[in-house]
């Protein structure tokens, strides 16, 4: 499986449904680049019935070539946003390097995709001959989202798939929960899996670490633990949901640079910024030279100064955090896994 966001916690949640029944083996966390390949054909053995394999696209062909290795029989493509400009000359060649699975299906076996995303409408699949399974709200979907209720816990929503209504809870945050679950459960069924007992396994799925993690915090606030990674596409999510956790108390977001937008980086800092300001976070903080753009984006878009801090180091974020957290609110900590920041979690958090 592939996608922009997403495809860790539904590769984990195809592994969750698929264990129920089978001897499955997967990719260790998110670590999908080509020099782990290896390691991972040979967890294969004779009493492996199951293997569910995240790939990344890092530059172009890194599909391709992942097909070859692992010779998938069915894929999912979770969402095509904005990441890996490094490495690619548009957004468009980004795209391609994301439909790239139609040929590393063979034009066969089955494809999951969201069919809410923009992106992935664009891509051409005249010629995969397989079964193309569509998920989401849009009226295409054999796996419709009809509704998602969150909880404290985690979501429940209605899945409507082949005339039948399902009624499933997942635990988690934000409605993307929903459709890696979905992507998972369309996945699940495509082996076998029956709709029902493959939604129902994913109640006792537990969260991937630094995913959405929401942890007590100091002062009697509360801290939401996003320090994996981060691009635009995924920090422009987490600012969403941040909004509806926060339950109308204070608003403070931590933010750092978003790496490989190659020379569209200031850009997409920039909007990130304005984002912020205009879902009205309380206090942005940025941490990191790169990341100086989206305290500058923020200001262009209204922020008032004395709420944005400019920070260098973990010390400085810190300092910031011990003044502003209180029991009246909610923090992200939303930075990437090349330098994740992760002391500052865990020196605002109590265990």
């Amino acid at each position: 499986m592939t996608g922009t966001c997403g495809k860790t916690t539904t590769k984990e949640m195809v592994r969750h449904i698929l264990s129920q029944k089978l001897n499955v083996t997967a990719t260790y966390k998110s670590y999908n680049a080509q020099y782990h390949h290896l390691s991972y054909l040979l967890d294969i053995n004779d009493e492996t019935q199951a293997t569910v394999i995240e790939m990344g696209v890092a530059y172009p062909g890194d599909l391709i070539t992942a097909c070859r290795y692992f010779k998938p029989q069915v894929g999912i493509i979770t969402n095509i946003g904005i990441d890996h400009l490094n490495a690619f000359d548009s957004q468009e060649d980004y795209i391609k390097g994301k439909a790239e699975f139609i040929e590393g299906l063979d034009y066969k076996g089955t494809l999951v995709i969201n069919a809410d995303d923009d992106n992935i409408k664009t891509i051409d699949f005249s010629k995969f001959k397989g079964n193309l399974v569509k998920y989401g709200f849009d009226e295409s979907s054999q796996f419709k989202i009809i509704q998602i209720k969150q909880y404290e816990t985690g979501l429940g929503f209605v899945l409507l798939n082949a005339g039948v209504n399902y009624n499933f809870f997942v635990p988690g945050y934000g409605d993307f929960i929903v459709k890696n679950a979905v992507a998972a459960i369309a996945a699940a069924n495509a082996v076998g899996f029956n709709v029902k007992e493959a939604g129902e396994a994913l109640r006792t799925f537990h969260n991937v670490e630094r995913h959405f993690e929401v942890k007590k915090g100091i002062n009697g606030g509360s801290v939401i633990d996003e320090t994996w990674s981060t691009n635009p596409t995924s920090a422009a999510e987490a600012l969403k949901v941040l909004k509806i956790l926060s339950k109308g108390k204070k608003i403070i977001a931590v933010l750092s640079n978003m790496s490989l937008l190659g020379k569209q980086s200031a850009y997409y800092h920039a909007k990130i910024g304005k984002e912020t300001a205009k879902m009205g976070v309380d206090e942005l903080i940025i941490i990191g030279e790169d990341a100086q753009e989206i305290g500058l984006g923020a200001l262009s878009g209204g922020m008032a100064p004395a709420h944005v801090h400019f920070c260098t180091n973990s010390k400085e974020v810190l300092e910031v955090l011990y003044k502003v957290m209180d029991k009246n609110s909610t923090t992200l900590i939303k930075t990437t896994m090349l330098a994740s920041y992760k002391d500052i979690v865990d020196k605002i958090t109590i265990k």
